[in-house]
This record gives structure tokens, C-alpha cells and sequence, in this order.
């Protein structure tokens, strides 16, 4: 198998569409750059490309970074250039492959297949690009009156676009700018091959394309919804853990094989649910001495990324504890801040789920201190398999 990089090119500011930079805009819940990315990743399951290596402006390199981390795709982030140009030219720099692709993140709505039709098509001196054909009828403008244009034999170009690397590394080495790597490959005198294009992989470049983009990421996602629900006795001699929270003056603990933490419990098997997977315990059985104690924390942490792996993300979480004593409403925001760089990696923002405080209202087992209970209620997606739509 021939070694392929997939080099995404994320490092501009996205000026024409106005406001923070295009590819950090949230598409359908996720980061547009996170669109490509994760095509990548399918990609690297199927063992179609190798590696993905992502240029983002200075000052998101760690914060992508963290976000690439719950992928299987070997991946680095670098720091890209001024212009375009150079942002090729330093991704190149950091790729392995053979051959390499090159796509803008500007384009969400990537077509797998297509790339796999690019590899065939590339050779070590022949260039292939996803290219469609012209059907609009064309004018031409000069001195405010205008010319018909044949469009016969004219296309639009897409991307990715496919090269050999070492090869196209050494000739945008003696270019300064270029419209797109094909203009440079051409410009040298090498060939290229068409391959057809798709229309749905066109460039979110002004408002009007994002709109458009918009309608057709919630036919791209898969929903679904999950729902949780745990209880432990409360005990003397054991310490109070509460939605990752350590309570150390209350003088009851939460039962049970691991810490006890209910809040995490409903949630873990909120998201469980809702993927499709088994229950924590079924993942995490109280017969297994290996889970004594454990930090359901480090749970939450593993459950995360059982569902991330899938391409499963969190969009809404509603989680009720429901507790006579101790009091909560005053911990709810810290729960919630540690909580949320595990569930939410792509926004990491506390305010992306909810967490109420109940009172048992001096009745039953809650009520009575016996117990603590919780039920969450959980929305999730994912891009759906564009790969398995293509076989």
C-alpha cells in the first residue's frame, strides 16, 4: 500500500464571510474544520490515506491538537503561513506520504470515494484533481456591458487535489504564490487527471454559503438520543464524590464498587445508550477487581472516547440529581467545569449542558438521606458514514 498524507489547509482568516475565522464556525454543532477531519479519519480506517497533518492559524495549534486527540488517524497541527502559499508549503514539510491530498477545510462535504479515484490516478510526474464541468450559462463584464462566455470545456476545480509529494514540494519551492497547486503543477509542465468532481463538495466562502451548508449538515448527521439513571446508598466511612466533586465535610458516602459518583454513572450510560454500546456495568463489572475505587472520573474518560472513536459527539446533556442533603445548587457550575473538557472536546464550554438540584422533600429514601439518585437525558450525532454511502 502506497503511504498517502492528507494535508487540510485551515489556516486562513476567512475575512469575506466576516467574524471569528470560517473554519472555527460551528457546521451542524461542529467545528468546520472537524469535517474534513473526520473524513480523514474514515479514511484512515478504510487504509486509504496514512496520516493527516492540519495547518491552522498561529494560536489554535493547541487547541485542535486537543481535539484530534479521541481520533485513530496518526495527525499533527502546525502553525500555518501568511498566505495560502506558504501554509502548503510548510504542511508538505510535515508530511510522510507518498503521495499527498491537499483539501481546504473550507469544504465540509467530502467526498471519500472520490479521493480514492485521485490515489489511482496519481503517478510520480501525473497530478489528479476532482474537477465539474460548467453548466451555467457565462458573462463577461468590461466597462459595465456584458459578453457571453462559451463555457464548452470550462470546469470548476475542487479539492482535494493529489500529487507526489516530493515532487510537488520541489515545485512550489520555486513558485512564490499560486492560485492552487494544480496551477503550479500545470505551470511546470506536468499533466494532470480529471477525475469528476462532486457538487455537494463546494467552498463555504460567503454568508449565503454557509446558509446552504447549514441545511445540508443535518442531512449529513446521524441523531440520537439516550437516557441514564443510577443510585447508591449513602453510608458512613466513605467519601462523598458528586459529579467528579469531592465532598470531604459531609459525613456519608455513596456505596458502591467504584466511587460511587451517580452524576458520572448516569451520564456514562446516558451516552452509552445513546451510541449503541453496553451499559458501564457490562464495561465496568463489579466483580472485576480491577475497578475497585475506581475514579469515575477516569470512567467518564473512558466512555468518552469509547463514543468519540465512533464519531459520536455530545450536543446536549440534562442530568437531575436528586438529593435531600448535602446541598448542591452552590457546586453545580464547578461540577459542570470539570466536567466539561471530557464531554464536550470540540467546544469545552460548561454552559453546553445542564445539571438541576433536587430535593427528595424530606420524603422517602432520598428524602431520609438513605440515597442519592440521578437521571440524564442525552443528544447525540455524528457526520454520517459518507464512506459506507460510497461502496
Amino acid at each position: 500500500m502506497i503511504d498517502v498524507s492528507f494535508l487540510i489547509v485551515a489556516a486562513g482568516q476567512g475575512n469575506r464571510i466576516g467574524g471569528i475565522p470560517k473554519q472555527f464556525r460551528r457546521l451542524g454543532n461542529i467545528p468546520l474544520w472537524l469535517w474534513s477531519f473526520t473524513a480523514a479519519n474514515e479514511m484512515f480506517q478504510a487504509d486509504i490515506i496514512s496520516e493527516c497533518v492540519i495547518c491552522v492559524p498561529r494560536g489554535y495549534v493547541e487547541e485542535v491538537s486537543a481535539k484530534t486527540l479521541p481520533f485513530d488517524i496518526p495527525s499533527r497541527v502546525l502553525a500555518g503561513g501568511n498566505s495560502r502559499s506558504d501554509s502548503v508549503r510548510k504542511g508538505l514539510d510535515a508530511c510522510n506520504g507518498e503521495i499527498v491530498l491537499i483539501h481546504d477545510a473550507a469544504r465540509p462535504f467530502l467526498n471519500p470515494e472520490i479521493c480514492r479515484k485521485l490515489i489511482e490516478n496519481t503517478t510520480s510526474t501525473q497530478g489528479a484533481i476532482p474537477c465539474l464541468p460548467v453548466t451555467d450559462a457565462l458573462k463577461k463584464c468590461e466597462n459595465d456591458t456584458l459578453f457571453p462566455v462559451d463555457r464548452k470545456g470550462l470546469h470548476i476545480t475542487q479539492t482535494p487535489q493529489s500529487f507526489d509529494r516530493s515532487l510537488l514540494a520541489k515545485i512550489l519551492g520555486s513558485r512564490r504564490t499560486f492560485n492552487d497547486e494544480a496551477e503550479a503543477w500545470l505551470g511546470n509542465g506536468k499533466t494532470l487527471s480529471l477525475v469528476k468532481g462532486d457538487p455537494l463538495s463546494f467552498k463555504i466562502t460567503f454568508e449565503h454559503d454557509w446558509i446552504h451548508a447549514e441545511l445540508l449538515a443535518q442531512g449529513k448527521k446521524d441523531f440520537r438520543q439516550g437516557i441514564g439513571y443510577d443510585i447508591h446508598p449513602l453510608v458512613p466511612g466513605r467519601k462523598l464524590v458528586l459529579g467528579g466533586m469531592e465532598f470531604p465535610c459531609f459525613p456519608l458516602g455513596l456505596k458502591g464498587h467504584s466511587d460511587g459518583d451517580v452524576v458520572i454513572h448516569a451520564i456514562a450510560d446516558s451516552i452509552l445508550g445513546a451510541s449503541g454500546n453496553p451499559d458501564i456495568g457490562t464495561l465496568f463489572p463489579a466483580s472485576d477487581p480491577a475497578y475497585k475505587d475506581m475514579d469515575s472520573l477516569d470512567l467518564l474518560r473512558q466512555v468518552a472516547s469509547r463514543i468519540f472513536h465512533h464519531g459520536w459527539q455530545i450536543d446536549w446533556l440534562d442530568v437531575v440529581i436528586n438529593a435531600q442533603k448535602p446541598y448542591l445548587k452552590d457546586h453545580i457550575s464547578t461540577m459542570r467545569e470539570v466536567l466539561s473538557p471530557i464531554l464536550f472536546p470540540w467546544n469545552n464550554l460548561p454552559e453546553d449542558f445542564s445539571i438541576k438540584a433536587k430535593s427528595g422533600e424530606r420524603t422517602g429514601p432520598v428524602g431520609n438521606c438513605e440515597c442519592i439518585t440521578c437521571t440524564a437525558l442525552s443528544s447525540l450525532s455524528r457526520i454520517g458514514g459518507t464512506l459506507s454511502q460510497c461502496r
